[in-house]
């Protein structure tokens, strides 16, 4: 932009009028910048500024000084706390509005422009508008302003404040639930290895006795236990039970209960460890605790009012009477929420004091100020909880073996995608056939999309040629794609190189009369406007993989597959003609077994690696929302627990009460009623109690949010002993997923069975392992009267990978609208969310409008 340089502003006197309105609606849609633009108008339009910033540039620094606010009118930006990004947002969004109330001004958060291109920022200039209290040359009546200004931003840090509660409940849950688990992996690798745990005799007798309970095997008495001796034992007796292992659901049925007993074992042991002996401590952190945020209000209001006194004299039918601070908190679930502005309209008229205005914006900027403090605390803990996830999902402790994670460097390839491209490029424009393309679309066409040889014999410069031979072949070796019976004469005759850009599609029409390999991960496979699956390098797709079975009537026909890239990438295009078993259905036999077989056991191993890295997928999807739906249970169980009066059945109620009674020493008789609301009360009141005796030099604060961090921790365990709250809670969406792996060697078992019996059934290739399937070895014309008898029971095979790849696919859609309705389920509080939903649109369209006429005036 030539008239605007970047990162610096400029006064919107410097634009026309057209950008100063569009500037107005943003501020007007805002419901602090409206009620400063009410009470400032011109004033503040007149110094309001803006700029174009570079990604990377830094808006507000963590612990400078400074009380204006911004809004981000296009891009995005990230904040930063103690230099951890703590949420991502984009735009529009406004920021820094805590700045305002600081009593030193310190910014607490650094506001950083991420992104690839440059941010439109209209800088709110409020640090002209709030004066100083001390200023005795200012009348009394002026400081309406301030008062408007800090009651807007209370309401405003208020409103987030209570939308991040959501958001810490389901930090919380998550952190709880991953913690859990990692442990349970860890101590479950633990035995399945015979490490020496160090466990003492006391919990050895915990997990005999759950042993005993859980699945009725009694420890021998003659036998110490241990890692080793409960290794040896549990398998024999697994051994025992399923003793035929040749058949493979056997193997798998035993596989199956051994991880159980284990995971169970260890999730039973983790409950009697102390922390400190967990293999993963617990987070050193303090939740939010909304009680605290109101007795700090209501503790600033009784100073308050304990300072003043009312010379009212009651007049009879007076309706102004004496309200305790509590009247002004919300009921139900909003019962920490304040209004302080009805609260500040009946302090004015109840105590009619002189110079009150400047008193009551005094009062809302301390009000403001704790809301802030608050939010900031709050912040800290995320940081904390976000960290713990990001470490957790980088570990992968699962009992089943794992693949290395790939070392190919991204760069390096990204290098060889962008020299083959240019080569492709070369080839259209040397044409002389080149057909119209739709842009942006990829349609397949042998003239414009070449084969290998095609590209070679397109450059007439033998350095070039080398160029590209090398790098095809270093892009072949590194991402495995020709693997060992994918001869060069195919690849290089067969297979077509497609060049696609970012944002570039592959429609429905054209996936379906091909097969296609993405030669990067940056592409995805998508159904309408949401993405299904990521695809992998090297991945299969296409023809009836997506065709393969009956398609359901669709409630709207408009929505296709397609696929598309986030970076320039390349596909092969496998044309349906190229591949010989297609083009001829019955060859001589030698050159079944030279040409067409090595091609087959090829196309095979990439059916099997598409199926697989699908139903892992699918696994991590499903993962995914059953860990945000046992979140939704259990918060919904524990605010029952919490706030409803519910009469426990007595046999669970009497089990948790002698729980309680040897844990935490809560002197309750097992046969007194008392309703879950007491009983979690007492718990609370007895976390604060010991909080208070083991750690005298907290504050009241600091007591305050780390008993209600190990209240909330402890009633994550007790609500899931409790099932009858399970009766309570509406159903949820979700249901299990298919075996896919089973119903596979199922459906292939009437194929593949007669031909390789002896392996089929002791030791199923689909089911037992990495999956496999060596056609090589059963697929001969001499074993199947002929050629054309191979290939039709090749193409069977085929099929049966196709519509259960198409099953699995359908599956992996419906799992991921389970996933978006529980996280839409999961909002449903977010009240504030509902409420300006309707803003959105126009804040971002006339975000947009604002930076067209701004670059508009910039080219002009």
């Amino acid at each position: 932009m030539t008239q605007w340089g970047s990162n610096q502003y400029y006064s919107f006197k410097e634009t026309n009028i057209a950008c100063v309105q569009l500037a107005t609606s943003l501020l007007d849609s805002y419901s602090l910048t409206r009620g400063c633009l009410k009470m400032l108008g011109t004033k503040l339009l007149d110094q309001l500024m803006f700029g174009f910033f570079d990604s990377s540039s830094d808006i507000i620094l963590q612990g400078e000084s400074g009380r204006d606010i911004f809004l981000l009118c296009s891009g995005q930006i990230d904040v930063l706390v103690d230099g951890q990004v703590v949420v991502k947002m984009p735009s529009p969004t406004l920021v820094g509005d805590k700045g305002i109330v600081s009593m030193n001004s310190q910014r607490a958060a650094t506001i950083r422009i991420s992104g690839d291109d440059p941010a439109l920022v209209m800088k709110i200039p409020m640090e002209s508008f709030v004066r100083d209290f001390k200023n005795k040359k200012l009348p009394d009546v002026s400081f309406s302003q301030e008062q408007g200004i800090f009651e807007n931003v209370f309401d405003a840090v208020q409103q987030r404040l209570f939308e991040f509660m959501y958001l810490q409940k389901s930090l919380w849950e998550k952190v709880t639930n991953m913690s859990q688990q990692l442990n349970e992996q860890v101590l479950a690798k633990q035995l399945d290895n015979q490490k020496d745990l160090g466990w003492s005799a006391e919990v050895w007798h915990i997990v005999q006795n759950h042993l005993m309970v859980k699945y009725n095997i009694a420890w021998p008495a003659n036998i110490p236990i241990n890692e080793k001796t409960f290794y040896a034992f549990l398998r024999r007796i697994l051994d025992r039970k399923y003793g035929n292992t040749s058949k493979p659901e056997q193997l798998t049925q035993k596989t199956q209960e051994w991880r159980s007993i284990l995971s169970n074992v260890s999730s039973r042991v983790l409950k009697s460890l102390p922390d400190k002996s967990k293999p993963i401590p617990p987070l050193d952190l303090e939740l939010f605790n909304p009680n605290i945020y109101r007795m700090r209000i209501s503790g600033l209001l009784n100073q308050l009012e304990s300072r003043y006194k009312s010379d009212r004299v009651p007049v009879e039918g007076e309706e102004i009477k004496k309200q305790p601070a509590e009247n002004f908190f919300g009921k139900g679930d909003r019962s920490n929420e304040f209004s302080l502005s009805n609260y500040l309209d009946y302090f004015e008229e109840y105590y009619q004091l002189k110079s009150s205005k400047r008193l009551m914006a005094q009062v809302a900027q301390k009000c403001a100020l704790i809301a802030a403090e608050c939010e900031n605390s709050f912040n800290v803990s995320v940081v904390k909880m976000q960290n713990f996830i990001e470490q957790v999902k980088g570990k992968n402790l699962s009992l089943d073996d794992t693949a290395e994670a790939s070392k190919i460097d991204p760069a390096v390839v990204q290098s060889w995608i962008a020299t083959l491209t240019r080569g492709i490029l070369h080839f259209q424009n040397t044409s002389n056939t080149v057909a119209a393309q739709t842009l942006g679309v990829i349609h397949f066409n042998p003239k414009t999309i070449p084969n290998f040889n095609a590209l070679l014999r397109a450059h007439k410069v033998k350095f070039t040629r080398e160029q590209i031979n090398q790098t095809f072949n270093s892009l072949m070796k590194t991402t495995g794609f020709q693997a060992e019976y994918l001869t060069n004469a195919v690849l290089h005759q067969a297979f077509h190189l497609c060049a696609v850009e970012r944002g570039d599609t592959i429609p429905e029409e054209e996936i379906v009369k091909n097969f296609w390999f993405p030669l990067t991960d940056n592409s995805s496979m998508n159904y309408g406007d949401y993405q299904v699956a990521n695809l992998k390098s090297c991945m299969l797709v296409g023809k009836n993989f997506l065709k393969g079975v009956d398609q359901p009537e669709d409630e709207n026909p408009s929505e296709t597959y397609t696929i598309t890239s986030e970076k320039e990438t390349l596909f092969f295009a496998l044309p349906i003609e190229k591949i010989p078993w297609f083009a001829e259905k019955n060859p001589e036999p030698q050159v079944l077994t030279e040409s067409f077989l090595p091609l087959m056991q090829w196309f095979m191993d990439k059916c099997i690696e598409q199926f697989s890295y699908l139903v892992e997928s699918r696994d991590r999807i499903v993962n995914e929302w059953s860990e945000i739906r046992n979140s939704i249970i259990r918060s919904k169980k524990i605010e029952l627990f919490e706030k409803r009066a519910l009469k426990l059945p007595k046999d669970d109620l009497k089990r948790i009460i002698t729980w309680l009674n040897r844990t935490l020493n809560i002197s309750l008789d097992p046969k007194t009623e008392i309703v879950s609301s007491q009983l979690s009360k007492k718990i609370y009141n007895t976390f604060l109690r010991l909080t208070k005796t083991e750690n005298p030099a907290l504050s009241v604060e600091q007591c305050g949010n780390q008993a209600y961090t190990k209240w909330r921790n402890l009633l994550y365990e007790i609500v899931d002993q409790i099932p009858a709250l399970n009766r309570a809670i509406t159903k949820l969406p979700g249901r299990a997923s298919r075996p896919a792996f089973n119903i596979l060697a199922k459906q292939l078992t009437p194929l593949l069975s007669p031909l390789m019996k002896d392996t089929w059934e002791k030791r199923n290739p689909i089911t037992s392992g990495k999956p496999r399937l060596n056609l090589l070895s059963i697929l001969l014309p001499e074993k199947h009267g002929g050629s054309s008898a191979v290939i039709q029971l090749f193409e069977q095979i085929i099929m049966v990978f196709a519509n259960n790849t198409e099953l699995l696919i359908q599956e992996i859609r419906s799992h991921k609208q389970t996933l978006s309705q529980l996280y839409e389920q999961q909002s449903k509080a977010d009240v504030s969310a509902v409420q300006s939903g309707g803003q959105v649109d126009i804040r971002k369209e006339s975000s947009l409008q604002l930076l067209t006429s701004l670059t508009n005036i910039a080219e002009s």
